[in-house]
């Protein structure tokens, strides 16, 4: 893994962990093709640490994840 890129969810687990509740702020965002949309990149990446920190929680809360 390039040196720039970080483990996402073993950093959401950090965060629920310890009861973090500010603001997580995008980086950058994945490379998409065109007809994906302008605003594809971004929603995907909201989503993929918005799964990151409910998977983390419900990990830390010892519950299935729905």
């Amino acid at each position: 893994m390039p040196r720039r890129y970080g483990d996402v969810y073993r950093l959401c687990r950090t965060l629920v962990r310890n009861e973090y509740q500010g603001t997580i702020i995008l980086d950058h965002t994945p490379q998409m093709v065109d007809s994906a949309g302008p605003g594809a990149a971004t929603a995907f990446a909201f989503g993929y640490i918005k799964a990151a920190v409910r998977a983390a929680d419900a990990e830390r809360k010892g519950m299935p994840d729905d």
